[in-house]
């Protein structure tokens, strides 16, 4: 039998479905990340709240707000054995995601702290990132659920190209724009740069072999 062999970055990505208790709202995009031996799972602030992290409204004509996710795990770290983990986004009334320690919900990221054990995920800054110097105009590479559109569950690659000056915040908050062609379901994406030549950050070029950089997390 042929080996069927998955990137990586692919399988630390997850399919994110929100709920209100049993109700199904929305798709969106996570990807895990590991601190201090603690797995987290990462995506849009406006994800888990159902509301504009711009304009404080509900994104659902219906005002639906998701009070519970869903997600698929790798048990003991095999990509053919998937086991769906649901998750209670409030405990007491309170949120449990992380919100970012200045900007609040301003910058639309999220972090859930996850009781599982790391070889049940592969977090995605367990990859070897190196520090390529991202320019404007550069490609980099969406990695989620567009539409929930999956290949056997693991996420789509979209391409696009960073749109602003990577060293100028975008209204004061530390941003980037990125252009390419998107859809609902990428929120919460992981957005990196693959490149097998280039220049590093520290003045040295990359002349052969694919490496990788983590830009940011992508908000629709």
């Amino acid at each position: 039998m042929t080996e069927i062999l998955i990137d990586p970055l692919s399988a630390s990505v997850a399919k994110l479905s929100l709920f209100f208790n049993e109700t199904y709202i929305s798709c969106a995009t996570g990807f895990f990340w590991k601190n201090k031996n603690k797995i987290y799972i990462v995506t849009n602030w406006h994800n888990v709240t159902g509301k504009s992290n711009i304009t404080g409204k509900n994104l659902s004509s219906n005002a639906a707000e998701p009070n519970r996710i869903e997600f698929d795990i790798f048990l003991n770290g095999n990509i053919n054995l998937r086991k769906k983990i649901s998750i209670d986004l409030y405990s007491d009334e309170k949120p449990i995601w992380i919100e970012h320690p200045k900007f609040r919900s301003s910058v639309d990221v999220v972090c859930i702290l996850l009781n599982l054990e790391e070889n049940n995920v592969f977090p995605i800054n367990s990859n070897n990132f190196i520090d390529i110097l991202e320019n404007v105009g550069s490609d980099v590479f969406i990695i989620g659920y567009p539409m929930g559109i999956s290949v056997q569950n693991f996420p789509i690659w979209k391409r696009g190209s960073i749109a602003s000056e990577p060293n100028l915040n975008v209204d004061d908050l530390p941003l980037l724009y990125v252009d390419s062609l998107t859809s609902r379901g990428l929120s919460g994406s992981p957005v990196l740069i693959r490149q097998n030549h280039g220049q590093m950050r520290d003045g040295s070029h990359i002349m052969a072999g694919d490496v990788s950089k983590l830009v940011g997390v992508y908000s629709g």
